[in-house]
């Protein structure tokens, strides 16, 4: 019986359009960006919450930060290619730097090597080490 009413429902498309609702829904969620949070002193904030989870720059390929209720935790920086570039986690501030190819390289030969992505880090490491000052939405 219940199978007949699905089958008679399934043709009229009713369940095909709920099933089609219900996967939109479920679908991946919307990525976070600079521009889609405000700073309150060293936290990052959406609609007035804490974030917790990732934070990409707004062209969603030059950098990204984790978050943890708020508080920078980690961020990477990406090479054009989409390879990790420099990868910094705290509290411990652990440094690595990759070159192009994914080859990990001392901080000063990527400083060198890789100047533009290079310049971005000293505004960057100022956001995840929580200083007291507002960020005012750094762009890389």
């Amino acid at each position: 019986m219940y199978l007949r009413n699905f089958i008679a429902l399934a043709a009229s498309g009713v369940v095909l359009t709920a099933m089609v609702a219900v996967l939109t829904a479920c679908g991946p969620e919307k990525k976070m960006h600079l521009t889609d949070v405000e700073w309150h002193q060293s936290m990052v904030q959406a609609n007035g919450s804490p974030v917790t989870g990732e934070l990409w720059s707004d062209d969603d390929l030059t950098w990204c930060m984790t978050l943890e209720e708020g508080i920078p935790k980690a961020f990477r920086l990406y090479h054009d290619n989409g390879k990790e570039a420099f990868v910094m986690n705290s509290p411990a501030d652990t440094l690595q730097a990759f070159d192009e190819n994914g080859q990990v390289i001392s901080i000063d030969s990527f400083a060198i090597a890789y100047k533009q992505l290079a310049q971005q880090i000293p505004e960057l490491m100022g956001i995840i080490k929580a200083s007291d000052q507002t960020p005012q939405n750094p762009q890389p």
